[in-house]
């Protein structure tokens, strides 16, 4: 399963901040070019939305296996990989 969080105030370009972004969707994959294809073609049994969505699309965040991702305009670039985040921080 990959999630899918987008920004809640649109698309800026220019700008990019974590806290911006709400999960919106989780998608029935555990690739990233397949999420990106069901993100935009379908099919929707492959959605369980949580909140309105547009389709995936550039600087939008994916998570997979506990990495997030952002769309680049062309593949996924690498945000931060929040299971190593966690086994890190000391309570």
């Amino acid at each position: 399963m990959i999630k899918v969080y987008q920004n809640k105030n649109g698309f800026n370009p220019f700008e990019f901040n974590l806290k911006d972004y709400v999960h919106v969707a989780d998608l029935d994959t555990n690739d990233l070019e397949e999420a990106f294809e069901i993100g935009n073609l379908g099919p929707e049994e492959k959605y369980t939305r949580y909140l309105p969505m547009h389709s995936v699309s550039v600087n939008d965040v994916l998570e997979k296996d506990g990495v997030l991702y952002r769309v680049a305009g062309s593949g996924f670039d690498k945000i931060i990989d929040l299971k190593w985040m966690r086994s890190h921080i000391i309570d």
